[in-house]
């Protein structure tokens, strides 16, 4: 099963931060990375509580940001 998420910031007929908070309700073990194609968030708030990358990132900073959430590989 699925321990992390990336979600975009802005889809289809819904909030990033709003499927965020869903998964947080909904699958409290799995955590939530957003993304955004924006240097700052749409709405110039910020991600809220969870982490978040700007586009473009590297593959590098994926990589902390999940390591982070999730603690290192086993």
């Amino acid at each position: 099963l699925a321990r992390a998420a990336k979600v975009r910031e802005v889809l289809p007929g819904i909030d990033g931060r709003q499927l965020a908070a869903w998964i947080d309700a909904h699958r409290p073990d799995v955590r939530v990375v957003l993304c955004s194609g924006y240097s700052t968030w749409p709405d110039n708030d910020t991600a809220g509580h969870w982490p978040s990358l700007a586009k473009p990132y590297s593959r590098r900073e994926l990589s902390e940001t999940l390591t982070s959430l999730l603690g290192p590989e086993r």
